[in-house]
């Protein structure tokens, strides 16, 4: 969870050097602007997705459902037959 705060604020700090970058040398046009929040936008979705998978429990914690087991699949296959011609 900290990690994931760490990292998101790095991104963003990142993303506003950018943007004074930008705006200093008069380059921060609507379109430049527009992809900067559509970053950074992504940025916070990632981090709280992150988050909440964080906070989740593993799939792999679920026991699978009982007819899928090891015990009824059929070691060989004894009824298969090539196709005659």
């Amino acid at each position: 969870m900290v990690s994931t705060l760490i990292g998101t604020a790095a991104a963003l700090v990142v993303i506003g050097a950018i943007v004074i970058t930008l705006e200093r040398h008069q380059k921060l046009t609507v379109i430049t602007g527009t992809i900067v929040a559509v970053s950074a936008a992504a940025v916070v979705i990632g981090s709280a997705l992150g988050a909440v998978a964080i906070l989740q429990p593993a799939s792999a914690t679920i026991p699978a459902p009982k007819f899928v087991s090891e015990n009824n699949l059929p070691e060989r296959i004894v009824d298969f037959q090539l196709p005659t011609i």
